[in-house]
């Protein structure tokens, strides 16, 4: 028998020893995931963590029993890789933080080996091969599981990201073929992108032939968000849309001068008021009083 079938038929017999005592192990295992705080009850109930340790638990020395191997991307592992995918994006979502994730995981690792230590202290040779193969598997489980947790929650932060951004850009139409933009807080680079495909889009929606663009909840306007404003009033000439900025106060107009900024001869006026009057001016419009 070469070497690779001694380590085989050592790690199945060890799989199928995990098997026996899969009960003893799962109690053991649920002990110790609450003395390291796995459960959170204010983000999931014990019932849910029991059935997924249940679940995994099954999984996992079934993947075992496969026949040795020393990766977890074959398809001895495929269940196993699914269900630590579920489990993980689900504690994301949750709330989880990354150390009570890895927890799950690595709270198993601890009491496999005691198991092992225990039942097989007589036999050094199976005590080593068993000992590394299981460290070796359930660290590649913890660092892949750990990887599946990162890439959730930077997923749900995009997610977040692109929320926030749409919510910053609530263009509404306050007259026929007129929008607004009220803008507050910063612009950067990427909201500027943003906020310009926004108003794109909504100017070909609607046909729009004027857009106002509030900037009375901008702090300050500095070269960059200047630039940013003059690309996106150029973007929206180019579709046959007048761009009008409102809100200039007293400190942004001195700002821009002491700056030398150049708007790009782009139309602004102090107030809301005054901007909603050029538009409607611009399209022939006005607003009179019904005489009773």
């Amino acid at each position: 028998m070469t070497q690779n079938d001694t380590t085989s038929q050592i790690i199945l017999d060890v799989a199928n020893l995990l098997s026996k005592n899969h009960v003893k192990i799962y109690e053991l295992w649920m002990q110790q995931q609450m003395l390291a705080g796995s459960l959170r009850l204010d983000l999931m109930s014990r019932s849910d963590l029991e059935e997924q340790s249940k679940q995994f638990l099954d999984s996992f020395f079934n993947a075992l029993s496969d026949g040795y191997t020393d990766h977890i991307d074959g398809d001895e592992f495929q269940h196993v890789n699914a269900l630590l995918l579920e489990i993980y994006r689900s504690r994301a979502i949750q709330g989880f933080s990354p150390a009570e994730t890895a927890t799950f995981i690595f709270s198993l690792k601890e009491v496999c080996l005691n198991f092992i230590q225990t039942e097989c202290k007589d036999n050094i040779n199976i005590l080593r091969i068993s000992l590394t193969y299981l460290s070796q598997m359930i660290d590649k489980l913890g660092l892949k599981s750990f990887e599946i947790f990162t890439l959730a929650r930077e997923a749900m932060a995009r997610e977040q990201s692109d929320t926030i951004l749409s919510m910053a850009t609530p263009i509404t139409s306050i007259w026929n073929q007129i929008l607004l933009l009220p803008i507050i807080g910063t612009i950067d680079s990427q909201r500027a992108q943003n906020m310009m495909e926004t108003m794109l889009e909504k100017i070909l929606e609607l046909n729009s032939k004027v857009i106002i663009m509030d900037v009375l909840g901008v702090a300050a306007i500095d070269s960059s968000v200047a630039q940013h404003l003059i690309k996106i009033s150029q973007a929206t000439e180019l579709m046959g849309c007048r761009c009008i900025i409102t809100g200039i106060s007293p400190q942004i107009a001195q700002a821009i001068v002491n700056l030398g900024l150049d708007l790009g001869g782009i139309m602004s006026t102090a107030t809301l008021k005054d901007g909603v009057e050029v538009a409607l001016k611009y399209l022939n419009l006005k607003i009179v009083s019904i005489q009773s």
